[in-house]
């Protein structure tokens, strides 16, 4: 299992996971292009993220269901990946986000912590920078870096949380020396909002 995916579902573990609407509800839309970029928009889970210009050229966008980890309500996970164009070494620097119920009393304090404790347990060498409280759509949300020891998904990574009601959203991006694509994870960022 890859150390996101690991860390992702422990982090779930501490977390008193509530009912969630239907992943695939009848107001979901497909990936889009206008004039912004490529979008893609989920109704049922209430967001939405830009891949902008110029980026949208180069970059990927791509989302996986998957039906066997039993996250949300209808027995789903969701992650959206946005990815870069390949570079140093072949690396691909990838920004995920994934949509996650959460207790009715989860704070984001709380859940940052628990992420926190998660990812020292799954990733190698772990050292975070402080967290700090960031603007995501509108609200608050919480952001740290840290750096670790892992085989192919690269060794520093930058953490969001978000919190809208009964779901907190997971955003990781990660990159190498060298190939840390910082400012393009921020312009994505940007455009996330909640419906």
């Amino acid at each position: 299992m890859k150390p996101r995916y690991s860390a992702t579902l422990a982090l779930l573990a501490g977390m008193a996971l509530a009912c969630a609407r239907p992943l695939n509800g009848p107001d979901d839309q497909p990936i889009t292009e206008g004039p912004a970029g490529r979008t893609y928009t989920n109704r049922s889970l209430g967001f939405q993220i830009t891949v902008p210009k110029p980026l949208d050229v180069s970059w990927g966008l791509s989302v996986q269901t998957l039906h066997h980890t039993g996250v949300l309500a209808d027995g789903t996970s969701l992650s959206v990946y946005i990815t870069a164009p390949r570079g140093r070494a072949e690396f691909q620097p990838t920004l995920t986000l994934d949509p996650f119920p959460v207790g009715r009393n989860a704070t984001l304090a709380d859940l940052g912590a628990q992420a926190t404790k998660d990812f020292a347990a799954n990733y190698r060498n772990y050292r975070e920078s402080a967290h700090r409280s960031v603007e995501v759509a509108g609200g608050q949300g919480e952001r740290w870096t840290f750096t670790a020891q892992t085989s192919g998904r690269g060794d520093r990574y930058t953490v969001t949380l978000v919190l809208n009601g009964r779901l907190v959203y997971l955003i990781q991006g990660n990159g190498i020396d060298g190939y840390y694509p910082t400012d393009a994870y921020e312009s994505i960022l940007k455009t996330f909002k909640f419906l």
